[in-house]
């Protein structure tokens, strides 16, 4: 979506107004969820089966007694503050800040959802073989190295290019811890994506709502100070060794 979508809606925004680059969205959901209902078959009925709240705490128990799992959790809500927090604000920062207009903000969300897929790819591939929680730890340090500038010197010469490292930083550290939780959780995959995208969902709205008390106390410097503190802290958490990283030194 934000490779394709938000240039479009940006010049539809443009050429009409916001009112209808929001109905735009609304209607094209409206068409896809008919489109679904209408091409996908019909569900089968399950078997008659009791939900017991006991047997959805026991899935998570396991996960909860283990602290390196824990720590990468942490650091998934954390990313979800810096990055998202940086996200939330980019648009007004771009337009009242650098002097971007409408259709340039558009195409800097391209940018972004660009480098973001090409992050994600390069992360499953070349950089897999790079320990995960190194990669974690750097991608978050390049992340708070990244917004900091680019958000008190707001010039739009080195703008573009740090967004895209930024980028780039968020992709790499998503991919990895996920790609490590998969092969040191004790828990289910599914039971631990689902903690992780909670956690995640929770730091994005922590963020938005950090970048927006940044901002009330001190403009989008305080903004461009205070997020890389959040970076800092998940890439501590990310480096801290886990019995699975000592073994294999060992070894």
């Amino acid at each position: 979506p934000p490779i394709i979508g938000v240039p479009i809606l940006t010049a539809i925004g443009s050429a009409t107004s916001w009112r209808v680059a929001l109905v735009v969205p609304g209607m094209a959901a409206l068409v896809a969820a008919w489109w679904i209902a209408a091409v996908l078959p019909a569900d089968r009925r399950q078997s008659a089966a009791h939900f017991h709240p006991r047997a959805l705490l026991t899935a998570y128990i396991p996960l909860l007694h283990h602290p390196p799992s824990l720590r990468l959790l942490a650091v998934s809500a954390l990313r979800g503050i810096w990055w998202i927090g940086l996200l939330t604000y980019l648009g007004a920062f771009l337009g009242t800040v650098v002097g971007f207009d409408p259709r340039q903000v558009g195409l800097a969300y391209a940018l972004t959802g660009i480098t973001y897929a090409g992050g994600s790819v390069a992360t499953g591939s070349r950089l897999g073989a790079f320990s995960p929680r190194r990669m974690v730890a750097a991608s978050c340090l390049l992340g708070g190295a990244v917004v900091g500038p680019l958000l008190i010197f707001p010039g739009s010469a080195i703008f573009v290019p740090l967004l895209a490292l930024g980028s780039l930083a968020a992709a790499v550290c998503s991919v990895g811890i996920v790609n490590t939780l998969v092969s040191e959780s004790p828990a289910g995959a599914a039971t631990t994506m689902v903690l992780n995208g909670a956690m995640l969902n929770g730091g994005t709205a922590l963020g938005a709502m950090a970048g927006g008390l940044l901002i009330a106390a001190g403009g989008y410097t305080a903004l461009g100070i205070g997020l890389p503190g959040f970076a800092l802290l998940s890439a501590i958490l990310a480096a801290w060794p886990s019995r699975h990283e000592a073994t294999e030194r060992e070894a």
